[in-house]
């Protein structure tokens, strides 16, 4: 987001894979129960970010609950 790293956990801690080859790395993720909603979510940047304070490598972490109640 914006040029930094954020974890999507628990989306992207599931069955998801990267094309190492070539310039666009497609993600290829294994869909399953509410998982297409937190993809949308993801994709459409109806999130909020919580700083991390356990890893320096990530600008935050990826929060779906605040959206609970609007969908």
């Amino acid at each position: 987001m914006d040029g930094e790293q954020v974890d999507a956990w628990p989306l992207l801690a599931g069955f998801a894979a990267t094309d190492k080859q070539g310039e666009l790395r497609p993600l290829y993720y294994m869909l399953e129960g509410s998982d297409l909603n937190m993809l949308y979510q993801l994709a459409y940047g109806q999130f909020e970010v919580e700083a991390s304070e356990d890893n320096p490598f990530l600008a935050g972490r990826v929060q779906y609950e605040h959206l609970a109640n609007d969908i």
